[in-house]
């Protein structure tokens, strides 16, 4: 929870603050978000206590008010300007939810965390979206939510806890060239924060969602930054690392629609991954699409054989 902390620290406005104790914070399981929709939205829930000489609970007694803070992430490289109406629904779905546990109604903040591409030029609030004079406006739900733009924060800004920091410098970087800039100083902050590896889950899944996520980010420059800097975790990580591209391979064959692109596809990853990791002369994309799918089967067969063995040897 101390990630959370320090995050809503540096981004709820001091008037809030001062009303919350955030040493109570506590995730709450579930999600909200539409299913059509978690592709490119993720959303977490957290309770807080109200700090008890500002609110007196509705029972009387003196046990603080909880307050929920609802959190959700927008991974589109574009704003969607129904944002604010996606976060309506999903704060009624949470309150419906307490009801039918039998617990009060309680505030909920809710909060989008947007990295995009693109500026955040849209709706802000559900009174940007009505189309209706003021007159009306004023008997119509009052609800803006909190935006963190990422994009706009200022490059000198810090913050505290270290997973954090790396967190919100991949995420503010991962559309551009800037990725590839800083990718260096990316890993080596993992490093630090995964104890020199020895911590291998969160490492894994930051090199997974670079590879997915990053398009202007070459393989072979990850691959050499993670040997840099993990150099007696290297053949772990590299295995990590071709797996991931098998995977976006595959992904991109069942993007053609032809059953023979798919099995191409995932052999092409391999392959090219592979060849890279064992410095062997790489086939451009075009050439191993040009060849028969037996000979690509042999080839993945025989690199992924050799990659094995030098791992193990390591």
């Amino acid at each position: 929870m101390e990630v959370a902390r320090n995050f809503l620290e540096s981004q709820l406005e001091p008037e809030v603050l001062n009303c919350i104790d955030l040493e109570t914070i506590k995730i709450v399981p579930g999600s909200f978000v539409d299913d059509q929709l978690r592709e490119s939205q993720s959303d977490l829930l957290f309770s807080v206590a109200t700090k008890k000489a500002l609110l007196a609970s509705p029972s009387g007694d003196s046990k603080p008010n909880s307050v929920l803070v609802y959190v959700l992430m927008e991974h589109k490289s574009h704003p969607d300007p129904l944002t604010s109406f996606q976060m309506l629904k999903y704060i009624v779905r949470i309150l419906e939810q307490l009801l039918r546990e039998g617990q009060p109604l309680a505030c909920v903040l809710p909060f989008i965390v947007y990295h995009g591409e693109s500026r955040w030029n849209v709706a802000k609030s559900l009174d940007d979206l009505l189309a209706a004079p003021e007159a009306l406006k004023r008997h119509m739900p009052q609800f803006s939510p909190l935006l963190l733009d990422l994009g706009r924060l200022p490059e000198e800004q810090k913050f505290p806890n270290p997973f954090l920091q790396v967190v919100v410098q991949t995420l503010r970087w991962i559309w551009g060239e800037q990725i590839r800039t800083h990718l260096v100083e990316l890993v080596d902050l993992f490093r630090e924060i995964t104890h020199d590896g020895r911590d291998a889950d969160p490492l894994k899944a930051f090199l997974v969602y670079l590879i997915s996520a990053a398009p202007k980010l070459d393989r072979r420059e990850l691959m050499e930054a993670v040997k840099q800097s993990f150099p007696n975790q290297g053949p772990a990580l590299m295995s990590t690392i071709a797996e991931q591209y098998f995977l976006e391979g595959r992904q991109e064959g069942r993007q053609e629609g032809i059953e023979e692109g798919v099995q191409k596809g995932e052999l092409i990853g391999v392959i090219r991954t592979c060849q890279s990791i064992l410095k062997q002369m790489e086939l451009s994309e075009s050439e191993l699409r040009s060849k028969p799918l037996e000979e690509l089967t042999t080839m993945a067969n025989e690199l992924t054989g050799l990659l094995r063995s030098r791992v193990n040897v390591n």
